[in-house]
């Protein structure tokens, strides 16, 4: 599992990451974004995760 904290890894740097990772025969079964500010990402649009965000907000740490 690859970890990356939202709106500041920069994605170049994952890129590079998750490149050399593979270069070196690591099994990456997945990305998770990490310290993902809810209400912020709710402001990004509908259709997305924060869309959800109120009818889910219980279930996420504040």
């Amino acid at each position: 599992m690859f970890l990356a904290r939202w709106r500041k890894t920069p994605e170049k740097a994952i890129a590079t990451a998750l490149k050399t990772l593979d270069q070196a025969g690591a099994h990456v079964t997945g990305l998770a974004l990490t310290q993902v500010d809810m209400n912020a990402q709710a402001k990004y649009g509908y259709g997305d995760a924060g869309y959800y965000y109120a009818d889910y907000k219980k279930y996420y740490a504040a």
